[in-house]
């Protein structure tokens, strides 16, 4: 499948780095080196099983400005593992369900996120990453920021992405984001998490998973499961593009 836009490759290639940054950030206790060009205007923390970990950030050039949410540190394990359960997208009045888990975090962040980007100029276009679980994060947070603030210029990379939410969720994503666009390796096992259909036993609900659209597939096998999933592994076929 192809996408909506056209894929900028030089700066696909940046947000992949700016998304292994910020797994620097979390193993350094919120040290990274910020690119060239570019200000820290904001490192911020998300709550995950009640623990609050630094979770991304947010900077600034002359000419745009950028949000990153990372993964974990165990992004495959964690999100098979984790409870798929759905609720309600809150932000945008309309239909459509999300993963609870997913949801829980962006939440936790959510208000130090909008109050910081009210400080940045309005006329700058706002880039948001995010690598695997941070790519489910960059999701949420690209349909909810398009509501927050109508008048900018929102444009979504993500890699590696898992499902979001359900097919209402998707088709109102697409309505109200139509500049984005999700790196995909074939190889990778993550972008097929949730399944697309799960039976919940305790509730007895069952629950559908679909992906916002504009993916961008590559095959860039690696020598393991991890290695086909690695932020390593998108950056290099970035810069095959």
């Amino acid at each position: 499948m192809g996408n909506t836009f056209l894929i900028d490759k030089n700066k696909a290639i940046f947000l992949a780095q700016c998304c292994k940054l910020a797994y620097n950030q979390f193993k350094q206790d919120g040290v990274f080196l910020v690119p060239e060009g570019y200000e820290l205007v904001k490192s911020f923390k998300a709550k995950v099983f009640s623990k609050n970990e630094w979770f991304g950030y947010i900077m600034q050039s002359s000419d745009d400005s950028i949000l990153v949410f990372r993964g974990t540190d165990s992004d495959i394990d964690w999100v098979a593992d984790a409870i798929f359960y759905q609720v309600p997208y809150p932000y945008v009045f309309g239909q459509g369900k999300v993963h609870g888990g997913f949801l829980s975090i962006y939440d936790s962040c959510r208000e130090e996120i909008i109050e910081t980007l009210k400080t940045i100029d309005p006329a700058k276009k706002l880039y948001i990453t995010g690598h695997s679980l941070g790519g489910a994060l960059s999701t949420l947070c690209t349909l909810d920021l398009t509501q927050a603030f109508p008048q900018k210029d929102i444009i979504l990379y993500n890699y590696a992405s898992p499902r979001v939410g359900d097919s209402d969720f998707m088709n109102l994503f697409y309505q109200n984001n139509p500049n984005a666009i999700r790196f995909v390796n074939h190889f990778d096992l993550v972008p097929h998490l949730p399944p697309a259909t799960i039976y919940n036993i305790i509730n007895k609900k069952t629950y559908n998973y679909r992906h916002i659209f504009s993916p961008y597939y590559f095959a860039a096998p690696a020598l393991s499961v991890e290695g086909n999933h690695s932020i390593d592994t998108y950056i290099a076929a970035m810069e095959k593009l």
